[in-house]
């Protein structure tokens, strides 16, 4: 590989990267008393939005895995399902959930970075966003934790 050729690894982990800690960082921001605000019935709080995201890279880590040894799989429902892991689960403490949050991305990450350039263009279909390579499916979930961290800013109304 030249020096001029960035892996994909390179371009997408810091976007996966930035995005959870943009997310950690307003959480950790937060006091006490709003980390449990639920804003309506029925509507996650921010501690929710950790549990929600940290079963989420579950799904990720899961589906990741069969597009690099399954040909073109469809991904699972994981937007659907996500949600309602999340409803169902008990709510873990937020500082065990951070940590084995934390844990779990960077056994994503270090798996990613193992894979062979060519796995990265390996293809995937999704009922909702069609056909994708292994790098735009690392992106969607950039874009779940902003999305989430998004939520968690007008949960709490800032």
């Amino acid at each position: 590989m030249s020096e001029q050729t960035t892996r994909s690894f390179d371009r997408a982990i810091p976007k996966l990267r930035a995005a959870r800690q943009a997310f950690i960082d307003f959480i950790s921001s937060l006091p006490p008393d709003l980390l449990e605000h639920e804003p309506a019935p029925g509507e996650w709080s921010p501690h929710r939005l950790v549990q929600h995201l940290y079963l989420g890279d579950d799904a990720l880590f899961r589906e990741l895995q069969r597009v690099v040894t399954e040909d073109n799989p469809e991904i699972a429902h994981i937007e659907e399902e996500g949600p309602v892991r999340t409803r169902a689960a008990e709510l873990l403490p937020l500082p065990e959930l951070l940590a084995a949050m934390s844990a779990r991305r960077a056994e994503i990450e270090a798996y990613l970075e193992r894979l062979p350039e060519e796995a990265w263009q390996r293809p995937c279909r999704h009922h909702l966003w069609g056909d994708l390579k292994l790098y735009q499916l690392v992106n969607v979930f950039a874009n779940h934790d902003r999305l989430h961290t998004d939520q968690a800013r007008r949960a709490v109304g800032a």
